[in-house]
């Protein structure tokens, strides 16, 4: 099973990269635009699995978000960086950072309203 799991990252790492690299070749065609929306909507989901889902390999619990989907958007960073400018990269990199940000913000909130009514009443409400 583990090296069912371990096979399993090893082709989600391939694909992952195969998608960019095309989308990063194609981006004189389709726009910047597209490579970028689909480096944001990667980092939620890379975010998302590096928090809650871990498999079982032969060295131990790993996150597919964070040893597969994080290495790959930097590589598509560095690569974006190479064949752009700084300043392409720079609003990309803003723009995480920004998303990152707002949505640590929607948790904090979210906790500081659920939480006491949570104590409150024993249960989780919101």
């Amino acid at each position: 099973m583990e090296f069912y799991n371990f096979a399993l990252m090893a082709l989600e790492a391939v694909i992952f990269a195969v998608v960019l690299i095309l989308l990063l070749h194609f981006r004189a065609r389709i726009g910047i635009g597209i490579f970028m929306t689909v480096l944001g909507t990667m980092h939620f989901l890379e975010t998302y699995l590096a928090a809650k889902f871990y498999v079982q390999l032969p060295f131990g619990a790993v996150s597919p978000g964070s040893a597969t989907m994080f290495a790959g958007k930097l590589l598509m960073i560095l690569l974006l960086y190479i064949k752009e400018d700084a300043t392409t990269v720079r609003q990309l990199i803003y723009g995480l950072l920004i998303g990152f940000v707002r949505r640590c913000i929607a948790v904090a909130v979210r906790m500081a309203v659920c939480l006491p009514i949570a104590i409150s009443s024993g249960k989780w409400a919101c």
